[in-house]
């Protein structure tokens, strides 16, 4: 079914609420009927203030003193605005601009500014105070910020920090709700994750006009659901007014009244109804209230899990509202988002990365990722990874992992195969990398195959060198395909120096800068090229008159060397000092296995990392490139065949490592 492209899509959405610190766990407490809502010590009806008081202030770059002071509610909204944006499979440095953050959460001159600050983002903003509407006016705030084009992304949502329940029945709760909002077209074009497409939002006025649509078209509708006398009749009233059938609920009686919070609890149960195509049930929901009169009504209230299945005649649509002060009531219209087409695997290798801030977070997201790739199998297994790489931020302890499969990743991250996880160290700065270049090598026929086929970058990198090389005595292209015959030794040394300057190239390509070469024999050539001293032609000239023995050498005019440039001699000097990574550019580890048995190595001062190894020339090229990516050099997926998101996913998010802070805000 076509999707008209007028509306706002909800791509990143973000919860912590009684008895969920996640969006993932708020939905299993849904589904399974989990009621979050406790008995105090004094017999009264709670749902908590769960863990407001726990904060990864750290990862925020809060000093305790600066996260103490901070209003509880100013620190939930923060996580989950977060949060929200990494659901949607983006980094939050790589927004920044025209990003608008919409909240009620804490002081109210605070709430956006101190979200804009931390995360890095410029754009529109301002608090919202509607009592239990805050939330939901805040997103109406961002949807017209949309549709006006002051901002092209927005962050809304709220945080509550409750105090005694009421004495009319209200169960008062603690939480955070936010959610990230596009403008469909614009979301469509980027290949977001969308959950759900808003339809139309109001205040006071009636949403479900201003989307075009008729109230027939709405099949669901999350009430405010207060639970008081005054209240829920009330609203029952409006609703059988408002819609000749369809079913309601609250989701209320799962975490109790979050206040400002309260619509966006609902919102984000709707979304992910709609996405999940699954309708939790209203617990606790034995018998009606008499003064609701619901039997004379064509309201139905599901009290059992429902499965709420597309249709392929007419799509599913939704009504959240929330009431607050002044009149500021709010109603919002949902619609089920465009069926997700995600890209299609063959279990080619790929690399799996995660991070954390530290070592535990690091442990924590490699555990999550685990349950992720086990749950959600090989349908998202390529555009996960995609996302993952494209996706989040890079922290300062790395891991990584070559896996060919979600079942092959889920086996690695829960310690089947711990061997081949890469976990770099946590220090300040990259190691320097020095790219080594041997001279000597099994020059096997067919060699670096598997990246020719799989990396086009490689592969557009040894053609060039194949087609200054070749020639009808010595036919190197046919020779390494396996259709041409001569003595091996003839081709030996123009096939090594072809493989190693595309590999050389394919790394810098690849966005490794090293920062000195070394080479042995033929690898001195080919260093000397790497670092500008000879133009490709000119070496490719000296490459041949070294294969036929010729006895008087090309005339070619060196340049200054770009990149300081050593003979292998020069190994154990560059070893000596300092710290680095090698990483050999050649077909197999010759100078690695030497440089391996160095004491400066076996103490850690140096990595060693070969390109191409014994588990295939694809498999080997992309452990290395993980390497150095947990060794904090950036590594650009693309040119190394790691093709971006077909469609973003929502993967599992930071692993935050809160801790309790002592005391309250100052």
């Amino acid at each position: 079914m076509a999707v008209p492209d007028d509306g706002i899509a909800v791509i990143g959405v973000a919860a912590k609420v009684p008895g969920a610190r996640d969006v993932e766990e708020y939905w299993l407490n849904l589904v399974r009927g989990r009621e979050s809502v406790t008995v105090r010590g004094d017999e009264q009806p709670d749902a908590g203030c769960f863990d407001a008081e726990f904060f990864d202030a750290e990862f925020f770059g809060m000093t305790p003193r600066q996260a103490q002071a901070c209003d509880p509610r100013l620190r939930l909204f923060l996580e989950v605005a977060h949060s929200a944006i990494e659901n949607a499979g983006y980094d939050p440095a790589a927004l920044r601009d025209r990003v608008g953050v919409f909240a009620s959460a804490g002081p109210p001159d605070l709430a956006a500014t101190t979200v804009s600050d931390r995360l890095g983002l410029r754009g529109p903003g301002g608090p919202v105070l509607t009592a239990c509407s805050s939330a939901l006016v805040a997103l109406h705030r961002a949807w017209r910020s949309l549709r006006t084009d002051a901002c092209d992304v927005a962050v809304a949502g709220g945080a509550e920090v409750a105090g005694p329940s009421a004495a009319d029945g209200t169960v008062l709760g603690s939480g955070a709700c936010a959610v990230l909002v596009k403008r469909l077209a614009d979301a469509l074009a980027d290949r977001d994750h969308i959950s759900a497409v808003i339809r139309g939002v109001a205040v006071i006025l009636d949403a479900t006009v201003l989307a075009g649509l008729r109230p027939e078209d709405i099949s669901y509708v999350e009430a405010h659901g207060t639970g008081t006398a005054l209240g829920d009749p009330v609203e029952v009233a409006a609703l059988t007014e408002a819609y000749p059938r369809c079913r309601i609920g609250s989701v209320q009686g799962n975490v109790g009244h979050l206040g400002a919070v309260a619509g966006m609890a609902g919102l984000v149960k709707v979304v992910l109804s709609l996405e999940r195509e699954q309708l939790p049930p209203s617990i606790n929901f034995t018998a009606p209230d008499p003064r609701l009169n619901l039997a004379s009504t064509p309201l139905r209230v599901p009290d059992r899990l429902t499965s709420w299945p597309r249709d392929p005649c007419r799509p599913r649509r939704a009504a959240v509202g929330a009431m607050g002060t002044d009149g500021s009531n709010v109603h919002v219209v949902l619609e089920e988002p465009p069926e997700h087409d995600h890209a299609t695997h063959g279990e080619e290798p790929r690399v799996v990365v995660w991070s954390g801030m530290t070592g535990d977070a690091e442990r924590a997201a490699r555990e999550t990722l685990g349950r992720f790739f086990t749950s959600r199998g090989e349908a998202v297994f390529a555009d996960a990874v995609a996302t993952l790489q494209h996706g989040r931020a890079a922290h300062r302890v790395r891991a990584a992992a070559v896996c060919t499969s979600a079942y092959d990743a889920a086996a690695v991250l829960w310690g089947a195969e711990a061997d081949r996880i890469r976990v770099g160290r946590p220090v300040p700065t990259p190691r320097p990398v020095s790219l080594l270049f041997p001279g000597e090598g099994p020059p096997r026929v067919g060699m670096a195959h598997g990246l020719y086929r799989d990396i086009p970058a490689f592969a557009a990198a040894l053609d060039g060198w194949f087609d200054l090389l070749d020639s009808d005595d010595l036919p190197l292209r046919d020779h390494w395909s396996g259709g041409a015959d001569g003595p091996g030794t003839v081709f030996a040394e123009p096939l090594l120096f072809a493989i190693e300057a595309a590999l050389a190239r394919l790394w810098q390509d690849a966005g490794v800068r090293p920062a000195a070469l070394l080479g042995y024999g033929i690898g001195e050539l080919v260093a000397a090229t790497v670092a500008g001293v000879f133009a490709p032609a000119d070496a490719a000239r000296l490459v041949l008159a070294r294969a036929r023995a010729t006895p008087d050498p090309p005339a070619v005019t060196p340049a200054p060397p770009r990149i300081p440039v050593h003979s292998a001699d020069a190994l154990d000097a560059l070893l000596a000092t300092g710290e680095g990574v090698l990483v050999e550019v050649g077909p197999a580890p010759v100078l690695t296995a030497l440089a391996g048995r160095h004491p400066r190595v076996r103490q850690g001062a140096f990595a060693v990392v070969p390109t191409l190894a014994d588990d295939g020339d694809t498999r080997s090229f992309l452990s290395a490139a993980a390497q150095l990516w947990t060794e904090g050099h950036p590594i650009a997926w693309e040119r190394i065949g790691q093709a971006p998101p077909r469609q973003r996913v929502p993967v599992p998010g930071y692993a935050y490592q809160r801790t309790r802070l002592r005391g309250g805000p100052a």
